[in-house]
């Protein structure tokens, strides 16, 4: 069951049956505080769409689109976000402990204060993504991408800790 909840109040707005929206269009839509735990999300945009808050642990969001969308202080725990578009997504304050992001495209991308530890950044594009010096796992994504010879990763183009 997935449960959209009201922003602010946590009220439980909607229930969805089930744990697939594969395929939804719900670009711009607000997901403040849903419950999207284990949910398949596989080529869902999310474009613009509010995340705060939301539980996405374990979630499928392979092939997806979440450009721009807001996912401040969301739960994303162990979630498969394969090739998924994250360019100038708003992670700050976010849980990515062990979540895979092979081959994702973060560009200008807001870290600020996230927790990377254990996140697999293998074949990324990081380039402009912001961190401040409360993001913790920014010296092991460092040394994952240089150890696997990524040409996506330039130190010039990264992003500036502290910003």
């Amino acid at each position: 069951m997935i449960q959209i909840k009201q922003k602010g109040t946590g009220k439980v707005l909607a229930e969805v049956p089930g744990h697939t929206l594969e395929e939804a269009d719900l670009q711009g839509v607000d997901l403040f505080w849903a419950e999207l735990d284990h949910a398949s999300l596989i080529r869902a945009n999310l474009a613009h769409a509010d995340l705060g808050y939301a539980n996405l642990c374990e979630a499928q969001l392979n092939f997806g689109n979440l450009t721009g969308a807001n996912l401040h202080c969301a739960k994303l725990a162990g979630a498969c976000l394969s090739r998924v578009i994250l360019r100038d997504a708003i992670l700050s304050d976010a849980d990515l402990k062990g979540a895979e992001f092979l081959g994702a495209d973060l560009t200008g991308a807001d870290l600020s204060g996230a927790d990377l530890t254990g996140a697999d950044f293998f074949g990324a594009v990081l380039e402009n993504v912001r961190f401040d010096d409360r993001t913790r796992g920014v010296a092991s994504v460092t040394a994952q991408l240089n150890a696997a010879h990524e040409p996506v990763f330039n130190p010039a183009v990264f992003g500036e800790v502290g910003r």
